[in-house]
């Protein structure tokens, strides 16, 4: 018989369709680049970028398959697993996205982040420090080096963001 607990930390510990963050803080005139991680079923398909609140009145914003410039720019390592999207020259529209992946003969996969974009410094590590509490991540300030992989799941890079669930 199969114990139902270790079932649904099976099913936890994985990536589930796309994983991306959930909240960042970002300072109107910056850029930031935000990964997507996909599960390998995923490599050969088209990863895109959705703007809007909703998902169902989200408009494209870039495509994987058409060139990228200019406000939004996106890339896909397929060996990594990861697609990046970064957004340039933030204001305060620039809040609500979805990471998502097409899918030719069902739903699209996509997961919703949101942008909090203020006019003063902003506040990166406070960001960070705010999900990992939120999700029950434990982090340790020793562990929070730029441009460097934390073995906690933390990856943090100058305009990068990614909390590995």
């Amino acid at each position: 018989l199969i114990n139902p607990l270790r079932l649904c930390i099976c099913i936890v510990a994985g990536i589930h369709n796309i994983t991306t963050v959930s909240e960042v803080s970002v300072k109107a005139g910056d850029s930031i680049t935000i990964p997507c991680l996909y599960e390998s079923k995923y490599i050969n398909h088209v990863k895109f970028l959705c703007k809007g609140y909703t998902w169902t009145s989200c408009s494209y914003a870039v495509k994987t398959n058409q060139p990228s410039s200019g406000k939004f720019l996106i890339s896909d390592d397929k060996s990594q697993r990861i697609f990046t999207v970064t957004i340039n020259d933030l204001t305060d529209e620039d809040t609500d996205y979805w990471c998502a992946v097409e899918i030719d003969e069902g739903s699209d996969v996509r997961e919703y982040f949101h942008l909090s974009v203020t006019r003063g410094k902003r506040d990166l590590k406070a960001s960070l420090w705010s999900h990992c509490l939120k999700n029950n991540h434990q982090l340790f300030p020793s562990q929070l080096w730029r441009n460097e992989v934390v073995q906690a799941g933390l990856l943090l890079y100058d305009r990068v963001v990614w909390i590995n669930s």
